[in-house]
């Protein structure tokens, strides 16, 4: 009874409230008012404060130790159980959202939980990015909240690194340019993670949006960070594409034909067909044999609405085979359960 109180577990089978994910294996697919808990994968639930307070049970406070176990298990859990990735992660989500509330309440600064639950929603949004139930702003705000409490505890390279990226990545998203030092707080002596996101930045503020994608997509592959970068800079890939896109349609001539895999090549694709298509979507004309961009014809789009999309090859490079497993029940592409162990770890 390391993550949840007997109390709890008890109650929320009363209440019908015991999830598939804490029930035994004999009683996990039963209806809930049969399921039954299993001690060993009860997990305390989050509960929002309100004005009488938060329902609380015998022994429902757990020391350090005990959370640090319980994000452990919610890691495993969310590498192992994959028959429904976006149930899973609703389940882990909630139960950090209460381990979070707990190292709150009881003032403990617990930087190896809130790293660990930080890379979980890293991970978790990315994974789920095009799934039908996805709610990209909830978990924007997790991580938000997740991140503030780290800095709360932390200051080091890795905690200020992901500020400056996160900082960054809405920078790029609106437009906005700045000083670019001030997108990180602490030592700018050149070192480190902080000295990337740096250099990162300045590639933005010059305009100089391949040095952007080059600096990304050679960074260190045997760092877990590296993966965590790129997933958080996807977000803001195709506004940094669409910029490399208005700069070629000024630089080559009118009418000028641009082969597919060239442009690829400067949009930092795998595809030439994948860089067709972006091309057209951001509204400049293709060849009838659809194998060139054709530049100064049509302007790039000015108010082009740019969704969010998962790009394994950007984020997961050369290693992408390597790295991807099967799909789950609703098509979500997993990854292999190792590299997801040492991505949270």
């Amino acid at each position: 009874w390391s993550m949840c109180s007997p109390a709890e577990a008890s109650f929320r089978r009363s209440t019908l409230e015991l999830s598939f994910y804490e029930s035994t294996t004999e009683t996990r697919s039963s209806n809930s008012k049969d399921r039954m808990w299993d001690s060993t994968k009860c997990v305390k639930k989050y509960r929002r404060s309100a004005a009488g307070g938060v329902k609380r049970f015998e022994g429902d406070v757990r020391s350090y130790g005990d959370l640090k176990v319980t994000l452990e298990y919610l890691c495993t859990l969310m590498v192992f159980e994959s028959n429904c990735f976006y149930n899973v992660d609703e389940f882990v989500q909630d139960r950090i959202r209460g381990v979070n509330v707990e190292l709150v309440q009881e003032r403990i600064r617990g930087y190896e939980v809130l790293r660990k639950g930080y890379r979980v929603n890293v991970f978790s949004g990315y994974a789920l990015t095009g799934h039908k139930n996805y709610v990209k702003k909830f978990n924007e705000e997790q991580k938000g909240r997740c991140l503030n409490m780290l800095m709360d505890v932390d200051e080091g390279d890795e905690v200020m690194s992901f500020r400056g990226l996160t900082m960054l990545k809405e920078y790029v998203l609106t437009g906005k340019r700045g000083d670019v030092e001030g997108i990180v707080r602490g030592s700018f002596e050149g070192k480190g993670k902080v000295k990337f996101v740096i250099d990162l930045g300045e590639a933005w503020e010059e305009g100089n949006y391949r040095r952007f994608l080059k600096l990304i997509t050679e960074a260190d592959p045997s760092d877990p960070w590296t993966y965590l970068m790129r997933i958080i800079m996807s977000q803001c890939l195709g506004n940094v594409r669409m910029m490399i896109l208005k700069c070629s349609n000024k630089a080559y001539g009118k009418g000028e034909k641009v082969l597919g895999e060239e442009m690829a090549r400067l949009l930092f694709m795998k595809e030439g067909e994948t860089a067709i298509e972006f091309a057209e979507e951001a509204g400049l004309s293709i060849s009838e044999d659809r194998r060139h961009v054709v530049m100064k014809v049509q302007p790039v789009l000015e108010d082009k609405n740019l969704e969010c999309r998962r790009d394994d090859d950007f984020v997961f490079g050369d290693l992408k085979d390597e790295i991807l497993g099967g799909e789950d029940v609703d098509k979500v592409r997993l990854l292999k359960p190792e590299f997801v162990q040492w991505l949270l770890h």
